[in-house]
């Protein structure tokens, strides 16, 4: 065999080991989204539950009211205190 005949084959093999690797891997995409979407709804996992169904107290966004109220100081103290 010519030496270019052995480097096409080698260069074939290695492309056969991507292509098997590639499948591996999307098979373990596609279990870990199957896996994550039954989870999803589950009560038992409430760190998956949808966004809105998490938060019984709300989506924890500040309104424009409570956005800067803060009366302490960047370091943390209070400013009133001398």
């Amino acid at each position: 065999m010519e030496e270019h005949e052995e480097k096409a084959d080698e260069y074939e093999r290695g492309a056969d080991e991507l292509e098997e690797q590639g499948d591996r891997v999307q098979q373990g995409i596609d279990d870990t989204r199957s896996d994550f979407e039954s989870k999803l709804g589950d009560s038992k996992a409430p760190g998956l539950l949808d966004e809105e169904e998490a938060a019984p107290g709300g989506l924890g966004e500040e309104s424009e009211d409570d956005s800067s109220d803060d009366d302490s100081g960047e370091d943390g103290s209070d400013d009133d205190e001398e």
